[in-house]
Formats: structure tokens, C-alpha cells, sequence
């Protein structure tokens, strides 16, 4: 047997998963992963000296996610639906990396889409979307 060759199964194609939501190569695949963190360190102006500043915890830690889906192969046109049904819940969300590493629960601030490449009745062939999130610490 090649150990070199990609099995494409379902549980080996999954790039993250938040909540019940599978992102995936065959379906809706995320091109860029963008994460942002922030630590706080308010500075408090001092008489004749410079701003001293002290760490006083982390800020937030949010994640935008791009990618592109193709209607007419694998995961079909509601996937980008599922995403805001799943944003108007109003519930954070555990999310898991491809790898199994648990990144805790996250929120969904925003989706945005973009359609191109339209077919009869209106149909997008192309999908191309952005996924907001946050992080929700307990």
C-alpha cells in the first residue's frame, strides 16, 4: 500500500469543524485562514517620565475564514445558508481543527457571500464567502 496517496474519505477531508458544520476540501473549503489575538496593556501617563504600561489579560481572538464553494460539484448551494441559520441561533459554537485540537467555543459575527458564474433560473455556480468569528470565553 502507498502511504503517499490521500484516501479521500470523510473524516480525512475535514479542514475544521464548528458546531455540527464540516468544512471540507469536497465541500465548502476555506482558502485562508486569518486568526487575530490581542493582549491588553493600558498605559497610564506618568509625571516627567514616559507611559509605563501593565498587562492586564487577553483581548479578543477572532478568526476570518475565505473560501470558495462550487455549487454544481459536492456540497451544493445551501451551504453558505447553513452558516447564517447557524449565525441568527445565537450560540457559540465548539470548534475543532482538522487535526483534532479542541480551539474552544466560538461565535459567528458575520457572513458574507459573494456569487458569480450564474446558471439557469439564477443559480450561482460560485460561491466565494467570509466567516467572521469570535471567540466566547466562559
Amino acid at each position: 500500500m502507498n502511504y503517499s496517496t490521500t484516501i479521500l474519505t470523510a473524516q480525512s477531508n475535514v479542514l475544521m469543524r464548528l458546531g455540527s458544520y464540516k468544512f471540507m476540501i469536497l465541500t465548502a473549503a476555506y482558502q485562508e485562514l486569518r486568526r487575530r489575538t490581542e493582549f491588553k496593556w493600558p498605559s497610564q501617563l506618568r509625571m516627567g517620565l514616559g507611559p509605563s504600561s501593565q498587562f492586564v489579560g487577553n483581548g479578543e481572538d477572532t478568526i476570518t475564514l475565505q473560501g470558495t464553494i462550487f455549487t454544481e460539484w459536492r456540497g451544493g448551494n445551501g451551504q453558505v445558508e447553513t452558516l447564517r441559520e447557524m449565525g441568527a441561533m445565537g450560540e457559540p459554537y465548539l470548534m475543532l481543527s482538522g487535526l483534532g485540537e479542541v480551539m474552544g467555543r466560538w461565535i459567528i459575527e458575520g457572513v458574507e457571500e459573494t456569487q458569480t458564474l450564474f446558471a439557469a433560473f439564477g443559480t450561482p455556480r460560485k460561491q466565494e464567502f467570509t466567516l467572521n468569528l469570535r471567540a466566547q470565553y466562559p
